[in-house]
């Protein structure tokens, strides 16, 4: 059912990389130490030295352009072809805070460019300043926002300039190995349109308070990318695929890996999205570990573009919660399809594959067609969801950070009844046509949050095929549901467990659902196996035990 991605396009992806490796990682011998060309190392702007050895470099063919032990400023350096930047330990590369050093919004920035190398062990300091002051964001974050409500609280702000530390356009053959990026102003590394791109055991250690638009690497309308054996700590999304019009009219993103990367983000640890002008297909994000991070794994499609073919695998999700101008409210899983004003024809996520994930939540997992858009052929297999001890009383109103979820109840919402922006429900699956869930087990802490009232919640799915889902309603002694199903059709649920101090496991609702069989669930710990809205939905359903 699912198109999953194959050893063959793995093997592809490899290929070019190995082929990176044996044709390039040699080049010209020649070494131009830009202190030869007049850098000092001491902490002073060194960008006109700089660029001559990199001129030079690219006169003579091509060669490693080297940086000593020292610490150089400089603002936008523009890089040429068949080139290694090479930072030597203790050589410290600062982004100049004069914000006109920088005529490309970028302090490396390259265009059109082949057999571009960025080594380490050294640094690159982009000396990110912020500021605090009071949100004058228009965007209120939530529907049915009071028309007078008007935010009251400060959030981070960079202060200009803000460049993004490397930026490489329509580039081929790129590798970014073993170099330490920190304090970027804005996204850290971001290869737009480019082909064969190998970042490997990279450190980014950014601002996870205060960075705003601080992402760690976004591959954007690239090709052929694999992201290896990186330690990203982010302002904003830790890895973030993207298919923006930035350099041109917007191309297919695909062939991504991700692996083996320990992420910290103040948004989403790995995204595919928000923005989503072409298609991006064939991605594969696997032996993660992801902490602190508002949102686990995510893909948002905004735009005309449909997200396809992607797995995410052996992964380790330990959501946290960060001030409340960040995205996200601790939430492992958050795939939606959801049309940005002014979008039509705005596209899907179809063929999904989750499995192997073991994640501790503070907030609903959200996998819905938000805006008319059926999802299709999704798999969740092999989850362990735990939710963390985690209540509004943990947060007095008087305290700084809020958090998201923090900031709905106290400042837009205050009764946090009526009008619930963030879900009550561990996992809510909407406007799904082919959902497979497989072994999924849902538990909770001590002291979870007075909101939660089901584990999972179903709405407007077609064909699903539910196995072995172990669980119970989030509090006990409570009126609410484990699992509630609305408007499903066509469906089975094989062989699951409602644990000791399930009040009810299974509700009905919606006259449109129908076709429903559940055979050999162990719902003998449950008080009552079944609740259904209206007595007519009984015939729609069929119990084989």
């Amino acid at each position: 059912m699912f198109a999953t991605i194959t050893n063959k396009q793995k093997s592809t992806v490899f290929s070019i990389i190995v082929f990176i490796l044996f044709f390039y990682g040699f080049l010209n011998a020649a070494t131009f130490s830009v202190k030869d060309y007049g850098a000092t190392g001491n902490n002073q702007n060194d960008h006109q030295a700089i660029q001559s050895a990199i001129d030079a470099c690219s006169n003579d063919g091509g060669g490693t352009v080297l940086f000593p032990a020292g610490e150089y400023v400089t603002g936008t350096l523009e890089l040429k072809s068949n080139m290694s930047l090479y930072l030597e330990a203790g050589a410290v590369l600062k982004a100049s805070r004069n914000t006109e050093d920088y005529p490309k919004r970028a302090l490396l920035f390259g265009e059109n460019l082949e057999n571009i190398f960025i080594l380490g062990p050294g640094i690159i300091d982009g000396q990110a300043e912020y500021e605090w002051k009071e949100n004058d964001i228009s965007d209120k974050l939530a529907d049915n926002v009071p028309a007078d409500f008007k935010p009251t609280i400060t959030r981070s702000y960079p202060i200009a300039p803000n460049p993004k530390l490397v930026e490489l356009v329509n580039c081929k053959n790129v590798k970014i190995k073993d170099i330490t990026l920190k304090k970027a102003p804005s996204w850290t590394v971001h290869p737009w349109g480019c082909d064969g791109v190998l970042i490997d055991g990279i450190t980014i250690d950014n601002d996870v308070v205060a960075g705003a638009w601080t992402d760690g690497i976004d591959p954007d309308c690239s090709r052929n990318v694999h992201i290896t054996n990186c330690r990203i700590a982010a302002g904003d999304d830790g890895i973030a695929i993207k298919t923006t019009d930035h350099f041109g009219p917007a191309r297919s993103c695909e062939n991504i890996i991700i692996d083996n990367c320990h992420i910290v983000s103040a948004s989403c640890g790995i995204k595919i999205g928000t923005e989503t002008k072409a298609d991006i297909k064939f991605v594969t994000a696997e032996n993660c570990v992801i902490r602190k991070s508002n949102r686990g794994v995510g893909i948002i499609v905004r735009d005309t573009g449909t997200v396809s073919n992607v797995q995410f695998s052996n992964i380790l999700i330990d959501c946290a919660r960060h001030d409340y101008f960040w995205w996200g409210n601790g939430e492992p899983f958050y795939f939606v399809a959801w049309k940005r004003k002014g979008v039509e024809n705005h596209g899907t996520i179809k063929n999904v594959s989750v499995s192997n994930i073991k994640a501790y939540a503070c907030g609903t997992s959200f996998v819905e067609g938000i805006t008319g858009r059926t999802l299709e052929n999704f798999e969740f297999k092999d989850i362990t969801l735990y939710v963390k001890s985690d209540s509004l009383l943990d947060f007095p109103v008087e305290n700084k950070p809020y958090s998201f979820e923090h900031y709905y109840h106290t400042k837009i919402f205050p009764t946090g009844v009526s009008n619930y922006y963030l879900g009550r429900s561990v996992f809510k699956f909407t406007n799904i046509n082919s959902l497979i869930l497989d072994n999924i087990r849902i538990s909770w802490m001590d002291k979870i949050s007075e909101k939660w009232e089901n584990a999972v919640q179903l709405e407007k799915i077609t064909n699903l095929n539910a196995k072995a889902i172990i669980t119970r309603q989030p509090h006990l002694k409570s009126d609410h549901s484990a699992i509630v199903l609305d408007n499903v059709q066509s469906g089975e649920f094989y062989n699951c467990t409602a644990l000791q101090g399930t009040e009810t496991f299974f509700d009905i609702r919606n006259e449109k659902t129908a076709n429903i069989q559940f055979r050999y669930n162990q719902l003998n710990q449950a008080k009552q196996g079944f609740k259904f809205e209206a007595k007519d939905l009984q015939k729609h359903v069929k119990v084989i035990d």
